[in-house]
């Protein structure tokens, strides 16, 4: 994300802020994601923040192959899925690449109550709403920072 672009959110998301009379939760959450879902940020100026989404195992049926999600402690699986913050793309990483790919980008490992779809999906807005956040009041640096401290989870 560039600079400009974190100037016109914090903008955007002050004035709206400033206008209100209502300030709760829900009102700042649906902020955020409003403004969230207004931006688009181009691949190349992505600062590669990747929310892990799980494992998955593939399968051959009689209709092809099916994919599952494997449990997180599993160490039986075919890729691992990985989804940018602020671009939205999706990664399926082969098992062989996993180690590298995880080198090269800076990776957030949610929390997650129980393995499944749901809860990584959650938790994957969760982790892109405080992502957001963060960029708005501490900026691009102080936020990469505390992704690469797993402050994120």
């Amino acid at each position: 994300m560039t600079e400009e672009q974190i100037m016109t959110i914090r903008s955007r998301y002050n004035t709206i802020i400033g206008e209100s009379t209502n300030h709760d939760e829900k009102f700042y959450s649906n902020t955020i994601r409003g403004i969230i879902s207004e931006t688009y940020i181009e691949e190349e100026n992505s600062s590669h923040v990747l929310c892990y989404m799980g494992s998955y195992k593939m399968e051959k049926t009689d209709k092809g192959f099916e994919q599952y999600l494997s449990f997180t402690d599993d160490y039986d699986y075919d890729y691992r899925k990985y989804i940018d913050v602020e671009t939205d793309k999706i990664y399926d990483i082969n098992r062989n690449n996993v180690k590298e790919f995880e080198e090269k980008n800076l990776i957030v490992f949610p929390v997650t109550s129980i393995c499944n779809m749901q809860e990584f999906n959650k938790a994957f807005l969760r982790i892109k709403k405080e992502y957001f956040l963060s960029l708005i009041y501490n900026g691009k640096n102080k936020t990469l920072k505390k992704v690469t401290n797993e402050d994120f989870k």
